[in-house]
């Protein structure tokens, strides 16, 4: 991976942890609370949601926090130019 792309990363990464807080402030649940509907712990929960951090993000973690929160997410992978959006819980990976 080239520097740019590690920079470019990091604020993807930077950037979903400041949305995920939004969505876990909006809801009346603890940290302790969610990470028990998500099945985490309260740690994960919170690192997953401080934007500050720059520990790599797990993607079935974050998806588990978000959908504990009452959200979801969605992004974008094009082939030949062609954009597709895809919800991560319609996909059979999870």
């Amino acid at each position: 991976m080239t520097t740019e792309s590690h920079l470019k990363l990091k604020s993807v990464a930077r950037s979903i942890r400041a949305e995920a807080r939004k969505l876990r402030d909006t809801t009346n649940l603890t940290i302790a609370q969610i990470a028990e509907k998500a099945g985490v712990s309260g740690s994960s929960v919170s690192k997953a949601t401080n934007p500050e951090l720059e520990e790599d993000l797990k993607l079935g973690t974050l998806v588990s926090i978000l959908e504990a929160c009452g959200g979801d997410i969605e992004f974008r992978i094009t082939k030949d130019g062609e954009p597709l959006t895809k919800r991560l819980s319609d996909i059979d990976i999870l």
